[in-house]
């Protein structure tokens, strides 16, 4: 595919999109969606003097209340009632906008709008939300040599043909682009990669330990350590149970550090409570410590980093480096928690290394889950 696929000939307006969908419906929509971004969407769309006229979501335990006077219908029963007349707008981030499109659309709902159109009409109040920012902060003059430069370091087709449709819908906002998506695991790719022997891990955003129940199977249990960062109380209390029921010989091999990690050592107000969304926010009183990749492993070698740290990746890159250079791990790092992460990171790592192979998969049927990997290339699989 060639570099001047990443961009379209000419710029779609992406501020229209939204009046374009809602042409010839009243005005308030319902919010498909009750959970963090469903409310943050009412509340900032009351303030601009549109009032949602409902709610709605899957979960029948939340029907029949109210949240922030605005009622909480049932798909069916919102359906029913506005399926002609209101727009239904999703702000759901956590499944594919086709598949919640499609299910509303075969309740007769006749406007199902993706919550990035509504975020483009009015980006002073939805906008940076992870991957989707403006338009202009994507296409211009600065960016596009880092963009191309970015796509030429791809090594196989399907990154590269990723890689410019995430391009062209920033430019485009043509949702068919979203279309399809990488199945299997999200980190532990055994056609992109093989482990060296008795491999240490490194997980950065531990959570729940869902990556490294993962990283078990995928190495047959057959590992020398891992390492597993996690700052947030709720999700350290969550992996410390599964660490601790897996048995002496697996939990002895794995050291959990109760910590967030950076460019630098310190301390950082951290966002608790918000499960796999836990992250470093300037707006929380909760503190935690940061530390660095490079402090850490300064004399202990490391065979794959992953991180999914919720927008900290590239400081956490940036206090690795000497890591990365000493050891030459496999890396597959979240690339879609800001926009500039889907060049900005490979560019990096390729600024401090030299001879890795990097791949882009996603595993989601949105841009969530778009996952970088870079490879050292005596350990990619040819």
């Amino acid at each position: 595919m060639p570099a001047n696929s990443l961009f379209p000939a000419e710029l779609t307006d992406l501020s229209r999109l939204y009046d374009n969908s809602i042409a010839g419906l009243n005005s308030s929509p319902v919010i498909f969606g009750c959970g963090h971004l469903g409310r943050g969407l009412a509340v900032q769309l009351k303030i601009r003097g549109i009032t949602p006229v409902a709610l709605s979501d899957n979960n029948e335990m939340l029907w029949g209340q109210k949240i922030d006077g605005i009622p909480v219908l049932s798909p069916a029963e919102a359906s029913h009632l506005y399926n002609q007349s209101h727009p239904f707008i999703v702000a759901v981030a956590t499944v594919g906008f086709h598949v919640l499109a499609n299910a509303l659309q075969a309740r007769g709902v006749r406007s199902v709008v993706p919550y990035h159109q509504l975020a483009w009409k009015f980006p002073d109040s939805f906008l940076p939300y992870y991957f989707l920012d403006t338009q202009e902060n994507w296409f211009n003059h600065r960016h596009r040599h880092c963009i191309e430069a970015a796509y030429q370091l791809l090594y196989d087709d399907i990154s590269r043909s990723e890689f410019a449709r995430q391009s062209q819908w920033r430019c485009t906002g043509d949702d068919s682009l979203i279309k399809g998506h990488t199945t299997g695991l999200h980190y532990f790719r055994e056609e992109l990669f093989q482990l060296p022997g008795n491999p240490i891990f490194v997980d950065c955003g531990a959570y729940d330990g869902d990556s490294i129940m993962e990283w078990i199977g995928f190495t047959k249990s057959e590992f020398s350590k891992v390492y597993a960062f996690e700052p947030d109380p709720g999700n350290l209390q969550r992996l410390y149970q599964t660490v601790s029921g897996l048995g002496r010989d697996l939990s002895e091999r794995i050291s959990i550090q109760p910590y967030a990690t950076g460019s630098s050592a310190g301390v950082a107000r951290f966002d608790v409570g918000q499960g796999v969304g836990s992250s470093i926010s300037q707006a929380s009183e909760h503190e935690v410590q940061v530390v660095t990749l490079d402090e850490i492993f300064a004399d202990k070698p490391v065979s794959m980093i992953k991180m999914d740290i919720e927008g900290s990746e590239f400081e956490t890159l940036v206090g690795a480096r000497q890591t990365i250079q000493k050891d030459r791990p496999i890396l597959t790092i979240c690339i879609y928690h800001h926009q500039k992460d889907l060049w900005r990171i490979p560019l990096y790592i390729a600024s401090i290394t030299t001879d890795y192979r990097f791949y882009i998969r996603r595993h989601m049927d949105t841009w969530f889950e778009t996952v970088l990997y870079a490879i050292p290339n005596e350990l990619a699989v040819d």
